[in-house]
C-alpha cells in the first residue's frame, strides 16, 4: 500500500505544473494547389516556417497547447510546358496541439504530435484555387518529434526536438460562380523545435 502511494506520488510530480514556450524554425515542402487539363498548375516552391506556441503537461508522457505558425512560399504556374512566378502565398496558422511522448526513458524520445486548426491564407488572392475560396480555411495535422533527454519530467529544462509534420488543408470553394472544386491539399515540413 504504501510502495502504491510513492509511486502515485513521484508520477503526480514528473507532470509539468507550469505553462512552457515553444518556438519552431523550419521549412515546407513546396506542393501543388491545382491541376487538371484545361487550367494551368498552381504550386508553391519549398519555403520558411515559424511558430511559436505554449503547451503544458497532462499526463507524465503527453503535452496540450497551441500554436501560432506562419509560412511563406513563392507561388508559380506551369502550363503548356511554360512557367511563370505568381508572387507569394502567405499562411498564417492558429493550431491546438496534443503530443504523447514514448514511455521509454531514454536519451531519445519519440513523440506522436497531433493539432487541428485554423489557416488564413494571403498573398495569392488573385489565383485559382485561392480566388474562389475563403481565405480562411480549416487544417489538421499529424507528425513526429524526436526528443532529445527527459525534460519532461525537469519542466524547468531546455527541450530541442527534431519534427516532421504532414498538414492538411481543406480550400472550400463555396463562392459563388466557383471555377473550382472543393478539396484538400496537404504539405509536409520539417525543423526544429526547442521548449523552455
Amino acid at each position: 500500500m504504501a510502495l502504491a502511494a510513492f509511486v502515485q506520488r513521484v508520477d503526480a510530480q514528473a507532470v509539468p505544473e507550469r505553462w512552457r514556450v515553444t518556438g519552431e524554425v523550419g521549412g515546407i515542402v513546396g506542393g501543388t494547389w491545382l491541376s487538371g487539363p484545361r487550367v494551368p498548375t498552381v504550386s508553391t516552391d519549398p519555403g520558411a516556417a515559424l511558430g511559436i506556441g505554449v503547451q503544458r503537461g497532462i499526463t507524465p508522457d503527453a503535452t496540450a497547447g497551441f500554436a501560432v505558425r506562419i509560412s511563406s512560399q513563392a507561388v508559380s504556374l506551369r502550363e503548356v510546358g511554360s512557367s511563370w512566378s505568381r508572387g507569394t502565398l502567405t499562411e498564417g496558422d492558429v493550431v491546438g496541439q496534443l503530443s504523447f511522448a514514448s514511455r521509454r526513458r531514454t536519451r531519445l524520445r519519440l513523440a506522436l504530435d497531433l493539432g487541428g486548426g485554423f489557416a488564413l491564407l494571403s498573398g495569392a488572392r488573385d489565383l485559382l484555387p485561392f480566388l474562389d475560396a475563403s481565405s480562411i480555411a480549416p487544417l489538421g495535422d499529424i507528425g513526429l518529434s524526436l526528443h532529445r533527454g527527459q525534460s519532461e519530467v525537469d519542466a524547468s529544462r531546455r527541450d530541442l526536438a527534431l519534427y516532421v509534420r504532414y498538414t492538411s488543408l481543406r480550400l472550400d470553394a463555396s463562392l459563388q460562380n466557383a471555377v473550382t472544386t472543393s478539396g484538400w491539399v496537404g504539405r509536409i515540413s520539417t525543423g526544429l523545435r526547442v521548449t523552455r
